[in-house]
């Protein structure tokens, strides 16, 4: 495996200490002309004083984006951990931070962070919560058992291989990549585990009882811990229909 530079910045720069360092790579940019300034003064050797501009306005700007900035720091180091996927070992969990949305983390954090908002610092881009929300593995098996036999057969039985397949199953896992609407998950997911059945049917002309299994774990380091196997679909099948979901 070739490992660029780029690769190893990108290493050293995903935490966001890390990231919080570098923007301060920005300073002698955004404030080029103040450096170039003292620079010139001291290559002429003149002793006279720089004087910068007295803005009291500016000065007061300042005084409150550091205001809201530490605010919204501490409130993220010392609150609860806010941002919880939904569905963890087959059990629904929700944000430790009530009635607030998962964008600040509660009430006092909505408060520092909707000052840096309203100053043009700080934005709600939630595209990495919403992947983080639903980062799960899952591993599926499908058994058969016709009369005294039992086989056993991967994923790739059942739907294709590859992500629309992946996603397919997670929606009758507790797992949705879309917005539904909660008076019509459960009659998505009845209407997707008929179909999933209906189709693998069609093979099946003998009478055959299909388990489908599955177990889920949260993506979040290299060493994956599955929950228990559970059962996901559950059907027969004889004369290439479906007999019992």
């Amino acid at each position: 495996m070739h490992l660029s530079g780029s690769d190893l910045f990108i290493i050293l720069t995903l935490d966001v200490p890390f990231a919080n360092l570098g923007c301060l790579f920005l300073v002698p940019i955004i404030f080029r002309e103040e450096v170039m300034d003292v620079i010139s003064k001291n290559k002429k050797n003149d002793s006279s004083e720089v004087i910068l501009s007295d803005n009291q306005w500016a000065k007061f700007l300042s005084v409150i984006m550091v205001f809201f900035l530490t605010g919204a720091m501490m409130c993220a180091l010392t609150q609860d951990q806010w941002r919880s996927a939904k569905r963890v070992s087959g059990k629904d969990s929700v944000a430790q931070v009530k009635e607030f949305s998962a964008d600040t983390g509660g009430e006092l954090q909505t408060f520092f962070y909707g000052g840096l908002w309203v100053m043009g610092l700080a934005q709600g881009y939630r595209l990495l919560d919403w992947i983080d929300e639903r980062n799960f593995h899952q591993t599926v098996t499908i058994i058969e058992n016709q009369a005294s036999l039992k086989k056993e057969y991967p994923r790739s039985g059942l739907v294709p291989i590859g992500m629309r397949g992946s996603l397919i199953l997670t929606y009758i896992s507790d797992v949705t990549w879309m917005y539904v609407d909660p008076d019509q998950i459960n009659g998505l997911r009845q209407d997707i585990r008929h179909r999933l059945s209906a189709m693998y049917c069609k093979k099946l002309k003998k009478k055959t009882d299909v388990e489908v299994w599955h177990a889920l774990t949260r993506v979040d380091s290299f060493q994956l811990k599955y929950n228990q196997q559970e059962v996901l679909l559950k059907f027969s099948c004889e004369d290439f229909k479906t007999l019992v979901i």
